[in-house]
């Protein structure tokens, strides 16, 4: 008996709530509640009151003061948020007491409310918690501001609730209010790292507020090696305008990458040159001065080009010393981490692991070494399959040993398919869950998600972000921060969960079409998908016509089940834009399969809308040949002979856009001009065309030029012949250009371009049609309908 009464009375010391007594925020729209933020009264302090404050107010219409630590009325009940001396005497135990940084704790004692945390944003993410779990409103999507529950007379029972993270930074690409809601933490951008979070407007039905504007600091983490090092006198990033040297090429060639060929190359930095370290270091501690600051994290990276480092004798050693492609420059970097140890300790180091012929091997240590601890490793992996779990890659095991070597590692998701076609039908929830499980099993501490949803392309100002989601990109983010809080949640509980907030009536139907996606890309799906989707032979291979007709019905219930004017009903649109644009770019294939349900393409067309973002070229191109197919249905032509037996996911076949354009200065149109001998049905005009003709390839990225001349003998006059372009390596800035004369028409490369394998090379032919007699005058008609593409 008296081991019980000891334990009850320790107990009670610990835990000294009494749980008897309910909570009356509010009676009759009046409250006596006092929120008193943190004492260091920060802006960030008063900022997180006004926040709840706000909240409260819309959730019960009582007014909550905010009272300063020092005036605190002992006779009310308070709502303490962050650390105050009045919180710890009225909490009467050691607030901190094992807790790491980030946990955070929502808990009621007697009539007082506890909400803090240990470390930055803490005390915030116990506000969210406080919001969800005690008051029902939890933020499902980025764009829309949920109806805040109201009730004048609001009563909580006695709660206690302990939070942690099971990854310590949440980064996502483009972080907005409802991702900081969420969980995203003080790090923004995989290609930059930015230091608290940027000035966040959120709203809460009338009432706007601004985070406070904690000084932002925006680094390029990655690709940064010709950010210090300039190689041909252009300016890529204005945060590096202070470099003063910036043609290092032409001044130091030496500095550069030895190729096979025995000659320098600005395709890489020479790293174990010794005058090159030293430049490079001095303009490092040169971008310290310009920042005015050292607590800072700086990229230290190849650029994005696939291309091995350095063929030099002392490169190629360091390669062997440390057994990876890498060895140069992580040579360099231990040695940087240790200069700057000394001069900028608050200074820290970002190395992304990201080619496996450049820099994803890790080095090989000795047991038990470990990398330096100001040297942080952010493993990006860009050539596996994103549709398949990580676990069954053979790459996982390159993660398990950078790992051992670093206790700083961190990993970037990216999410698939999402460069050329981000706008079609994907999701991989499944994937996402077992991945992020299998990181924590792996010890990863952070996570950034490079993710798809800026790229869709299509905006409105009705949201917070003035973009509409595209996909389940909403249920991706919802998922991703969920699981980093805990990874072992059921993960069908949350998708069941958010359909019912987001698709109200709907919400079965479109778990469905979620269910049955997820299955297609990534369960049932035999082919890999990496960062980039470009074919509906290949990675799009899933979107079968069976499918899309049996997920456009699903949404026709949707439609059915939604009433207009509704948030529901705003959310299924967004939400079967995807599938309409699959629908748009397989019609002629569907209408054949399904006359008597795709009857009319404009209707497709209508509901899709116009892409107008900044990001929306691709979608705008994938439209126009859309269209294009659809015009001119029935006429396209079989490949020519002399393309038979190559495998068909090989060979891209290709028209130049076909636009009217004004010109000044008398330069002509640009235009399509039916032809029942072109390849599609229709073909391009060439403004301008010259004799002799010229066409060629140009790359803005590489400044490779390629000029292709077709002299008069070499021409089929009234017929379309094919001419042989050359080999080319699309750069995704480059593209097919006719006639020295006008550049017009010009055909953009960004989506042959492979950012899987960006060395990728292709034989290119052009098909053109020159009219009998040709003079190269501006009123002779050349004609280009194709151009094909041969991946070598």
């Amino acid at each position: 008996m008296k081991k019980l009464l000891i334990i009850a009375f320790v107990a009670v010391l610990l835990f000294p709530c009494s749980y008897a007594d309910d909570l009356i925020l509010s009676r009759s729209g009046r409250t006596d509640y006092q929120l008193v933020p943190a004492e260091n009264g920060t802006s960030k302090d008063v900022w997180n009151a006004e926040f709840l404050a706000a909240f409260l107010e819309k959730r019960t219409g009582a007014k909550f003061s905010i009272t300063p630590c020092a005036t605190v009325k002992s006779d009310k009940p308070a709502i303490f948020i962050g650390f105050s001396q009045k919180m710890a005497e009225r909490l009467s135990a050691l607030p901190f007491a094992g807790m790491k940084d980030q946990d955070h704790v929502v808990r009621s004692i007697g009539k007082d409310i506890f909400l803090y945390g240990k470390g930055a944003d803490a005390d915030f993410y116990a506000i969210v918690e406080f919001m969800e779990k005690c008051l029902g409103y939890k933020r499902y999507q980025t764009g829309i501001v949920p109806e805040i529950p109201k009730n004048k007379d609001l009563t909580l029972k006695p709660f206690d609730f302990r939070f942690s993270w099971a990854f310590h930074t949440r980064d996502i690409t483009n972080v907005y209010f409802a991702d900081y809601m969420r969980g995203a933490t003080n790090v923004s951008g995989g290609s930059c790292w930015r230091f608290r979070p940027n000035r966040f407007h959120f709203s809460l039905k009338n009432n706007t507020g601004i985070h406070p504007a904690i000084p932002t600091v925006w680094i390029p983490a990655t690709h940064t090696e010709f950010k210090y090092i300039p190689r041909n006198g252009i300016l890529t990033d204005k945060n590096f305008a202070w470099v003063k040297n910036r043609d290092y090429f032409k001044t130091n060639p030496e500095f550069f990458s030895l190729g096979k060929d025995g000659k320098r190359h600005p395709s890489h930095l020479c790293f174990s040159n010794r005058e090159l370290r030293k430049e490079f270091t001095a303009n490092m501690e040169k971008h310290l001065e310009y920042l005015g600051r050292e607590d800072v994290v700086l990229g230290v990276s190849y650029d994005d080009v696939a291309t091995h480092p350095c063929e030099c004798a002392s490169c190629l050693g360091l390669e062997k010393k440390y057994g990876t492609p890498s060895g140069p420059i992580l040579d360099y970097l231990l040695e940087l981490c240790e200069l700057f140890r000394k001069r900028h300790p608050a200074t820290k180091f970002h190395y992304i692991a990201y080619r496996k012929n450049q820099t994803l091997l890790p080095p090989v240590m000795k047991k038990g070494e470990k990398l330096p601890d100001n040297l942080l490793i952010r493993v990006c992996p860009i050539g596996i399959a994103w549709n398949k779990p990580y676990r069954s890659q053979k790459d996982r095991e390159i993660l398990k040993r950078w790992t051992e070597i670093s206790d700083h590692v961190s990993f970037w998701i990216y999410y698939p398919g999402y460069v050329n076609f981000a706008f079609l039908p994907f999701v991989s929830t499944s994937v996402e869950a077992d991945n992020l499980r299998f990181f924590h099993e792996c010890g990863i501490r952070d996570v950034f998600f490079e993710y798809p949803w800026y790229g869709s392309g299509w905006t409105q100002g009705t949201r917070d972000q003035d973009q509409h989601p595209i996909n389940f990109s909403d249920l991706t983010k919802h998922i991703f921060f969920r699981l980093c809080k805990d990874p072992k949640q059921d993960v069908s509980a949350l998708v069941t969960d958010f359909m019912k907030e987001v698709y109200g009536p709907a919400a079965e139907q479109a778990q469905v079409y979620h269910r049955e996606l997820d299955e297609a890309c990534c369960g049932k799906n035999l082919c890999d998908i990496g960062v980039s989707g470009r074919s509906f032979d290949k990675e799009f291979a899933y979107l079968t016509l069976p499918r899309l007709r049996r997920w456009s019905g699903i949404f026709d219930n949707m439609m059915k089940l939604t009433r207009p004017d509704t948030v529901y009903r705003t959310n299924v649109e967004d939400l079967r834009r995807s599938l309409d644009l699959a629908v748009y770019g397989r019609w002629n294939e569907l209408h054949a399969a399904y006359p008597d349900y795709f009857r009319d393409p404009s209707i497709i067309r209508k509901r899709i809308g116009e892409p107008t973002s900044i990001f929306a070229a691709r979608a705008k191109e994938y439209l126009a040949e859309a269209e294009e197919r659809i015009q001119f249905a029935g006429q396209i032509k079989p490949l020519p002979e002399q393309f038979k037996g190559i495998e068909k996911s090989r060979i891209i076949r290709k028209i130049p856009p076909g636009r009217i354009i004004a010109r000044t200065g008398g330069w002509g149109r640009q235009e399509k001009i039916k032809d029942n001998d072109a390849a599609f049905g229709y073909a391009v005009s060439v403004v301008k065309p010259e004799k002799p003709f010229r066409l060629g390839f140009y790359s803005k990225d590489s400044k490779i030029t390629r000029t292709i001349v077709i002299n008069p003998e070499n021409m089929v006059p009234g017929k379309y012949q094919l001419y042989f372009a050359g080999r080319i390596r699309p750069t995704p800035n480059s593209g097919i250009w006719f006639s020295m004369r006008s550049w017009e028409p010009y055909m953009p490369l960004n989506t042959v371009y492979d950012v899987d394998a960006t060395n990728a090379e292709y034989e290119c032919w052009v098909s053109l049609k020159f009219p009998k007699d040709y003079k190269g005058l501006e009123t002779d008609q050349v004609l280009c309908d194709q151009v094909i593409f041969v991946r070598q």
